[in-house]
């Protein structure tokens, strides 16, 4: 029994053919037969389901993951007392009945006995008894042979569950002065000074690229090096699977799997690999160098799916993906998205001309949200159009890669960022809050980072990075490195990683106690949301205004006038405020006297005094602050 591992893949395709009627791979001629052999999937969509648990791995691309011909008997043998099934009852004579009939057209006449006993009956009933136990095999999920005695262990069958996550105490905005910059948990730590993949935090490790180009894990606690892979070119990307393994490629275009935790090396693929673009718990998600997309089992190693890539390559980098709900979210460079299905590789919805500049996708509970030219909600199962907000800084890449928090989504462009909310039945966003970033500049795709109260948002100029509170965006402090180079942030267990120019911190966050120590807000402002002027689905004119929903008109013509003159009637200039219960009129402080005014932007909530803020620009597009608004009568 000591038949090559291509004899097993053979007996798979003749299996295939025997339960289906359909050959595991098929073309219009040889030379695309061949091709599919060695790069396509097969065609198993008509083998019974519990077959297909029997015959698949016989169909492993690497023939390391094909069962030994002793296990495919063993896997394949009758049951003990299988016999006994054909003995007596329903089966057993229609059995008889067709063998009968089988020897009476086969047999010549004169020696036709009719009802006499055939000498292949045990041959048959034999035969019969292995698809028994094949369908009994199959009930199992998983690679069959590993629980067999096995002669070659699955590679991935040690692979340990996953470690618990440990997580950082917060720290506390009572107890820190007003613009205080907390204490890094530890950093800094040196690492690549060019800007590649963000880090990624994996349980207890986080992944980065290494100072020497090869991928590096520290720990998340302390900072140190935990393990790193110098075979690994961390520009092909890196992802991590079930929080159990991360996957880079090599400079040959070989994936390879490390446990998470350890760097134990788990498996190793072909050479034709060109990046990875995203894994789930079950799945990688890879395009090889001729532009193939494939899904490759994480636990086996077969080949779920191949297609085409969803867009061509770009000398602009690679594209972006998510995955979640069974969707693979793609933005391609080409300004393309596509949703597939993570089972079949099927697209399920599209968007096109969403933006060029290497935003990736960012997935919700059933919402998936896409930066660029638009920031963009759709239903992440249907792709159901949910709403879009025009960016509003026209020199720059758009929104950036947005963020999601909870029901949120926070996003920043340009010299804003938001905090936005899905509304029931209505195609437009309401607008929680947003703020104005200092610095000038076009801003950067890399998204924000949310965790515990604080939501951390890159300067327009990357010169630092503003924290402001998650709820209420009120401006907390403001983070900076000495380094050059945009900033990369990612958070996970109350910490947020950030990096520039070769260095990494891990930096604490405030955390709810604040709240509830504080009746409910960060201690100094009072959130009430406001919503953009859209139009509501199939509605007539402007938005419907909710109860509690702020809306403003400007009194005065401000971009020709100066705040502060008083204009033919002897007043100020005004701003009126308006909500479901009427108008409230307010004048604007005295503070921004004599400057001039070329846009003003939403309402937003100031404090519990009742006042409000507008979010002011000058000529040219200078920020001139937040205008305080305090209610009184003209």
């Amino acid at each position: 029994m000591s038949a090559p591992a291509s004899d097993v893949f053979s007996l798979g395709a003749v299996l295939a053919y025997a339960a289906s009627g359909r050959r595991a791979f098929d073309a219009a001629h040889v030379s695309a037969v061949q091709y599919e052999v060695v790069h396509g999937t097969p065609d198993l969509s008509l083998v019974p389901p519990e077959l297909q648990e029997l015959i698949g791995p016989c169909l492993a691309k690497d023939p390391a993951f094909r069962p030994a011909p002793p296990q495919v008997v063993q896997a394949f043998a009758p049951p003990k007392g299988a016999d006994r099934a054909w003995r007596k009852g329903p089966l057993a004579e229609d059995i008889k009945r067709r063998e009968s009939s089988t020897k009476r057209l086969a047999a010549p006449e004169e020696t036709a006995v009719p009802g006499g006993k055939s000498p292949c009956r045990r041959r048959f009933l034999t035969g019969a008894a292995v698809t028994v136990a094949v369908l009994g095999a199959g009930g199992g999920a998983g690679a069959w042979w590993l629980s067999r005695g096995e002669v070659k262990k699955s590679p991935t069958a040690d692979v340990p569950p996953a470690v618990a996550t440990p997580e950082a105490a917060f720290v506390s905005i009572i107890d820190t002065a007003y613009g205080e910059v907390p204490m890094p948990l530890w950093g800094p730590v040196d690492i690549a000074s060019d800007e590649t993949e963000l880090p990624l935090p994996v349980r207890d490790v986080v992944v980065v690229q290494a100072k020497t180009g090869r991928l590096l894990a520290l720990s998340v606690t302390k900072g140190k090096e935990r393990w790193r892979a110098k075979e690994i070119d961390t520009a092909a990307g890196y992802v991590s699977v079930a929080g159990r393994l991360v996957v880079g490629v090599d400079g040959s275009g070989v994936a390879h799997a490390f446990v998470a935790s350890t760097g134990k090396h788990v498996w190793q693929t072909q050479s034709d690999v060109d990046h990875l673009l995203a894994a789930d718990d079950t799945h990688v998600f890879l395009v090889s160098k001729d532009n193939e997309l494939r899904a490759v089992d994480a636990w086996t190693l077969a080949t779920t799916w191949a297609r085409p890539m969803t867009s061509p390559r770009s000398y602009l980098g690679p594209a972006k993906a998510a995955v979640g709900r069974k969707r693979l979210v793609i933005h391609g460079r080409d300004g393309c998205v596509a949703a597939l299905s993570t089972e079949t590789g099927e697209t399920e919805w599209e968007v096109k001309e969403q933006g060029t500049d290497g935003q990736a996708p960012a997935l919700g509970d059933n919402t998936a949200y896409l930066g660029g030219r638009t920031l963009t909600a759709r239903r992440l199962d249907r792709g159901d159009y949910l709403w879009d907000e025009e960016a509003k800084n026209d020199g720059g890449p758009g929104s950036s890669t947005p963020a999601v928090d909870g029901d949120f989504v926070i996003a920043a462009d340009g010299y804003h960022v938001y905090r936005y909310k899905t509304l029931l039945d209505i195609d437009f966003p309401a607008s929680d809050w947003y703020e104005v970033l200092d610095g000038t500049g076009v801003g950067t795709v890399n998204p924000p980072a949310v965790a515990g109260t604080t939501v951390w948002v890159h300067a327009p100029d990357n010169t630092h990075v503003q924290v402001v509170h998650q709820k209420t965006h009120e401006r907390l402090f403001v983070a900076k490195m000495k380094n050059e180079g945009a900033y990369q942030l990612a958070s996970d267990a109350n910490r947020v990683f950030i990096a520039r120019g070769g260095r990494l911190y891990a930096m604490p966050v405030y955390g709810q106690q604040d709240e509830a120590a504080d009746g409910g807000g960060a201690g100094r402002l009072s959130p009430r949301p406001c919503v953009s002027r859209r139009r509501v689905r199939g509605g007539r004119g402007h938005a419907r205004r909710q109860p509690v929903l702020l809306a403003a008109e400007l009194r005065g013509d401000l971009p020709g006038g100066r705040v502060g003159e008083r204009d033919e009637a002897g007043a100020l200039l005004q701003v009126r405020v308006r909500d479901a219960s009427g108008a409230v009129d307010g004048r604007l402080n005295d503070d921004v006297v004599g400057r001039r005014l070329e846009t003003a932007g939403e309402v937003q909530p100031s404090d519990a005094r009742g006042g409000v803020r507008l979010q002011a620009r000058g000529v040219g597009g200078h920020h001139l602050g937040v205008l305080r608004i305090q209610p009184g009568a003209f």
